[in-house]
């Protein structure tokens, strides 16, 4: 990785050598690095598309992990079932109701 960013930083970076660098930072779990190498690559070579397209990519992932899910307690499944087969129950004698008048 400090390959990558030694040629970024001296313009002698391709294309495809920083296209590869987030992706490196990305095998090694470093996430925090792979966005700056994104942003620093896009710096290095602003025109080109598959740059850009690669840090809207990694951010968006990044943002989408960032977004938190409410957990549900077992209790509150065990609740959200019976309120379901409750309702199921319910809609099952209404058909069967409907279909005797």
């Amino acid at each position: 990785m400090q390959v990558c960013e030694r040629a970024a930083s001296e313009g002698r970076a391709s294309e495809a050598l920083l296209l590869e660098w987030p992706r490196l930072a990305l095998r090694f779990g470093r996430v925090k690095k792979a966005l700056e190498a994104s942003a620093c690559a896009c710096q290095s070579l602003p025109r080109s598309a598959q740059l850009w397209q690669q840090r809207l990519l990694l951010t968006a992932q990044q943002a989408s992990a960032q977004v938190s899910y409410p957990s549900v307690s077992l209790s509150d499944n065990r609740f959200l079932f019976r309120m379901a087969a409750q309702l199921q129950d319910h809609r099952s004698s209404e058909l069967q109701l409907d279909f005797l008048v």
